[in-house]
């Protein structure tokens, strides 16, 4: 599928409860604001290549690159129970005024792109974890997590047919599960096949 609104809408449908994590892409842009958190791993490269640019919107691109690391900082500081949640909220709100100041000090004609972005009303989409305790700045995990089917995609150049799609849908899914638990997926495969050869379902528990 293309790229679009309408694989998107298809895509989320079943997801109207929870919080999406995504990039700036327009075709997220018909979700409701508070049920998205921007990519802040993309709004991170987003403001380096503000600070290459030259004079005071270089500078500002600079100093929101300082910001935003430490936003970083401190939301790796809570997953390590080094800070509170409440704690990180309150670092969070004061380089969220940090970074609004040093992008409205700007003239209105140099805020562009990002920078035209972070005050207008979908700007809040960076903000969205504030509302929800746990909630991850990026989608870092889930595009590692695809890496292995696009490089698959790449050399094989992807399934020939919609059930060969969805068998290597559910491999990689099964896969992901079995790293992200420590399980070796090799052998959940092949008590799957065995219980399969015996007529029997295969052990889900592991």
């Amino acid at each position: 599928d293309k790229r679009s609104k309408e694989s998107a809408q298809r895509m989320l449908k079943d997801l109207s409860a929870q919080v999406i994590h995504c990039d700036r892409y327009s075709a997220y842009s018909y979700l409701e604001d508070e049920r998205v958190q921007a990519c802040r791993a993309h709004l991170l490269r987003d403001f380096k290549a503000v600070a290459k640019k030259s004079g005071r919107v270089g500078e500002v691109g600079a100093a929101l690159v300082r910001w935003e690391k430490k936003l970083h900082e401190a939301r790796r500081q809570v997953q390590h129970q080094e800070l509170s949640w409440a704690q990180f909220i309150e670092q969070a709100q004061r380089i969220k005024q940090a970074q609004e100041v040093q992008i409205l000090s700007l003239k209105e004609a140099d805020r562009k792109g990002v920078l035209k972005w972070m005050l207008s009303e979908q700007g809040m989409r960076a903000w969205t974890f504030m509302e929800h305790e746990g909630l991850e700045l990026t989608n870092n995990a889930s595009e590692r997590a695809l890496r292995g089917p696009v490089t698959q995609r790449k050399i094989s150049y992807g399934s020939k047919s919609d059930a060969g799609q969805a068998l290597m849908q559910t491999l990689w899914s099964v896969h992901q599960t079995c790293k992200r638990l420590g399980v070796s997926s090799w052998q959940v495969f092949e008590q799957s096949l065995h219980a399969h050869r015996l007529g029997q379902l295969p052990n889900l528990l592991f």
